[in-house]
């Protein structure tokens, strides 16, 4: 049964309000007692055998009242219900995707050992998650054994929590990877929208259906109905997200709000083997983002010399590189960093030639300093396979260096080359 399947069995759907309702939010607490907790503490009330019939008898709605054995019809006016609480907090929908998601909080789970104390969004492996509100990362699950989730602290001390991110390398289900953005650290600073992670079936999740497990706290820690919040930010993402320029999606799926993506990453250059190609170097610990969000990649765009240093110090296990380096800091100093990059190729913004890529790898195998000509002269050949790489002096884009340094690290198969270009 899919995710989906098992949740209409039991979910309730919730008309979502368009603010915050003047009443308190639906919590685990208002449930009470988990079922098989009730089955254990509520003792069956004593039978009781009675050969006259009672006099008099208390008046409950929909019952009958009987006085001296006769009976009176039933009220005409029922008692009045009281209405659920929609609650709705300000927030960006989690997943980056038309994804289907039900209101499951309160279902009963394992059995009725436990509530279920959030609301479970279908999506494809691989859908970026993103921060539902700007915040500080309060806890990263990304070890073994109990992989993946992310939970951050906003502003005003209510908690999201993100659960059952990926452990599965790309394109696998094999549970040796995390599917946290890489450096993303207890204690940093995320805005709302900033990819966090993305869509898999860890923890208790596996072997089911994909899907993130999205909670709300409030300040004291207890789970709140997320959902008419949930219902409300979907309904609003078309304002959350713009169209990449360029994108035959435009004027059509995106015209929604909701980016196209394929794999790990938004499709906005459509390259052949862009998504294939940045998320292998995703698996193997690089962040190849181009924008704040770490939504896209920007397969067309030159690679600067300071994220060349960073691909292949993740690539190689080295220690990355520090900002210092960057080309912001020599202009803070007073110095024109145009005339650093020729020797240092450590400068932010300047586009790096394959030149400067081969000194790169050759400087992080050896832990010294490389001439770009004659490092280029050295390994150029494993570049040049697979990619445009036949003179040093030429700048690749951002794919077509990714490929060139998964071919020049040997994590490329040999030719043919048609699945990443």
């Amino acid at each position: 049964m899919s995710l989906v399947a098992a949740l209409l069995t039991t979910a309730v759907l919730v008309p979502a309000a368009g603010a915050a309702a003047a009443c308190p939010p639906r919590t685990l607490s208002s449930l009470g007692p988990v079922p098989n907790a009730r089955a254990v503490t509520t003792q069956p009330a004593p039978s009781v055998t009675s050969t006259t019939a009672p006099e008099t008898t208390e008046t409950t709605v929909g019952s009958t009242e009987t006085t001296a054995g006769e009976p009176t019809p039933k009220p005409t006016t029922p008692a009045p219900t009281r209405p659920r609480c929609n609650f709705v907090k300000q927030i960006e929908f989690p997943v980056v995707t038309n994804g289907e998601f039900l209101s499951s909080f309160g279902v009963p789970r394992d059995g009725g050992d436990r509530w279920h104390a959030g609301v479970d969004i279908s999506a494809p492996t691989l859908t970026p998650v993103v921060a539902v509100a700007d915040g500080t990362i309060k806890e990263v699950r990304d070890q073994p054994g109990d992989c993946c989730w992310v939970v951050i602290e906003h502003r005003d001390r209510w908690t999201s929590w993100y659960i059952h991110l990926t452990n599965d390398t790309p394109g696998t289900d094999d549970g040796d990877w995390v599917g946290i953005v890489p450096g993303l650290q207890i204690g940093d600073e995320v805005v709302a929208g900033q990819a966090i992670g993305w869509v898999g079936d860890s923890g208790n999740a596996e072997p089911g259906e994909p899907h993130l497990h999205f909670e709300l706290r409030n300040p004291g820690g207890e789970p709140i109905d997320p959902y008419p919040s949930l219902r409300a930010a979907f309904d609003d993402t078309p304002a959350a997200f713009a169209a990449p320029s360029g994108s035959a999606e435009a004027d059509g799926v995106l015209a929604s709000g909701r980016p196209v993506f394929v794999g790990a990453y938004i499709d906005d250059d459509e390259l052949p083997g862009a998504e294939l190609a940045m998320t292998a170097l995703l698996a193997l610990g690089v962040d190849p983002t181009c924008d704040v969000w770490a939504l896209r990649v920007c397969p067309e765009d030159p690679l600067t010399t300071l994220e060349a240093k960073t691909w292949i110090a993740s690539l190689m296990d080295s220690p990355p590189p520090s900002i210092a380096y960057g080309a912001e800091l020599l202009e803070l100093d007073g110095r024109d960093p145009n005339a650093y990059c020729g020797t240092t190729i450590l400068c932010a913004g300047v586009p790096a030639t394959w030149s400067d890529i081969a000194a790169l790898v050759i400087s992080a195998a050896d832990g010294g300093d490389a001439d770009p000509e004659a490092a280029f002269e050295s390994i150029g050949h494993k570049f040049a396979t697979c990619t445009t790489a036949t003179d040093g002096a030429a700048v690749p884009n951002r794919l077509e260096a990714a490929v060139g340094l998964l071919r020049a690290l040997g994590h490329l198969a040999e030719p043919p080359c048609a699945s990443v270009r």
